[in-house]
């Protein structure tokens, strides 16, 4: 049995020993202090099982859930050593096929932390890691890059071989440990001069941007991120906006869609009636100009939730940052007044490479 306590702002759990009957019932030391969702809470509810709490609170009107029991994980020592992990709330680690006994064996867990949101995604406090991958046996323009869900694979879009050239990461996220798996894939047939391209969140499909034909195009893959499989899905959307569209962004539910017009130094906003379908694509009549800061902008990422999104290009070696009052709303941007400049990081610095593409691991922190 749950109570609520409205002055300590608490719930207490009691226990009875013959089942519904409040006679029988014993107080337990086991709290939840609810103090930090609201600050008057007048009813409490517990699920069939047990597993859920929910709380009606009046000083908000909100009614909160919470988990009773913690999501359990199996590691299983048979498959592996090396176990990586992204809790999204308390875990508790079980062990399963351990080594023989008396067999002296061990296992590395990896976890993979929340990102401190004041931090992920914004540049002012980017540093250097001092890691990179040489790209230039495959392509010697490269112009975008993008990475799988888990960061073990890497994919590197150019347009002097007009292909994709694909790489693994024996350390997620580390592209100084990745190599060519040889596995490359053309897109020459549909673009002669590709600039950009984005995967959907689930590998299965991609969309390349450039040029050539000022068309965005799209991918389907039998086999998530793996080029091998891949294939053009016969799908296409004209962009008449700007006559030199170089970046391509998607709203994660596939339902917006944002082109970097080279020309206008414009970012463009198009509607998809059907999600991820680009033949569906239509212009929203949106847009945003950056040319006050970037004349001859490449590509541009948004952080997680389309708040603020990074800009790239060739006219300056900065990184620009900006705002959306309204999330995935490109007419609603502004510049933060925020910038970094690449040519900070050797080897950059004495070469005076522009910036042609970006992207973030997922959750921003690099």
């Amino acid at each position: 049995m749950y109570l609520v306590d409205g002055t300590a702002i608490d719930v207490s759990k009691a226990t009875l020993s013959t089942a519904w009957d409040i006679s029988t019932a014993s107080m337990t030391s086991e709290t939840l202090d609810v103090s930090g969702q609201d600050p008057t809470i007048y009813n409490v509810y517990g699920n069939s099982d047990g597993t859920k709490i929910y709380l009606m609170g009046s000083g908000n009107d909100t009614i909160y859930q919470y988990s009773t029991v913690l999501t359990t994980n199996t590691l299983d020592l048979s498959t592996g050593s090396v176990f990586e992990i992204t809790p999204t709330s308390d875990f508790e680690f079980g062990l399963s096929n351990p080594a023989d006994s008396g067999t002296v064996s061990g296992a590395t867990l990896l976890l993979d932390g929340a990102v401190d949101p004041s931090t992920a995604y914004k540049i002012d406090n980017i540093s250097y890691d001092s890691k990179s991958l040489d790209v230039s046996a495959q392509e010697t323009n490269a112009s975008s890059v993008q990475f799988n869900s888990s960061g073990t694979k890497a994919f590197v879009l150019g347009y002097a071989g007009d292909d994709i050239n694909q790489y693994s990461l024996s350390t997620a996220w580390d592209i100084s440990t990745g190599s060519f798996d040889s596995v490359t894939f053309s897109v020459s047939a549909q673009q002669s001069t590709p600039t950009s391209f984005i995967f959907k969140s689930d590998g299965i499909k991609f969309y390349v941007i450039g040029y050539g034909t000022t068309a965005v195009h799209q991918y389907d893959l039998t086999s998530p991120f793996d080029l091998s499989t891949a294939s053009y899905a016969s799908k296409t959307f004209s962009v008449t906006q700007d006559s030199t569209p170089l970046g391509l962004e998607f709203k994660p539910d596939g339902t917006k869609m944002y082109v970097v017009g080279f020309a206008n130094d414009t970012i463009y906003q198009y509607a998809l009636s059907t999600a991820f379908d680009v033949s569906t694509a239509s212009y929203e009549s949106k847009s945003f100009s950056v040319t006050s800061q970037q004349a001859g902008p490449r590509e541009f990422k948004f952080n997680s939730d389309g708040t603020k999104f990074i800009l790239c290009g060739d006219s300056s070696d900065y990184l620009y940052q900006y705002s959306c009052s309204t999330a995935y709303d490109i007419s609603t941007a502004s510049y933060d007044s925020i910038s970094y400049s690449i040519n900070s990081i050797a080897p950059w610095s004495s070469t005076g490479s522009t910036t042609y593409g970006l992207t973030f691991k997922n959750e921003g922190s690099k």
